[in-house]
């Protein structure tokens, strides 16, 4: 929104700056210096969403890479064994 506005603002000085009572060379300046700063707002805006459309694609792509794989019931579905040692520790024994 700060974007708009600032355009918004350049154009009205623009729009008066004829009949302000500034020297010619003043008003190129001021004319000059609006034209740079329309032009860095529209390159800023432009560069911006380019990356975001390229952040969008490649979460697009990364999400579409992403596969969910069931159990195919070959191995044992039932927790290890576990059993405890002299020392009270608890060790998981092997299938």
């Amino acid at each position: 929104m700060a974007k708009h506005r600032l355009v918004f603002g350049i154009g009205v000085v623009l729009m008066f700056l004829p009949f302000t009572g500034f020297p010619s060379s003043w008003k190129w300046f001021f004319v000059f210096l609006s034209g740079a700063g329309l032009i860095a707002i529209s390159i800023h805006t432009s560069v911006r969403r380019r990356l975001s459309t390229r952040r969008r694609r490649l979460g697009a792509s990364s999400r579409e890479e992403t596969s969910f794989v069931e159990h195919d019931g070959s191995q044992s579905a039932a927790p290890p064994s576990i059993t405890e040692t002299a020392d009270g520790a608890n060790v998981r024994e092997a299938q």
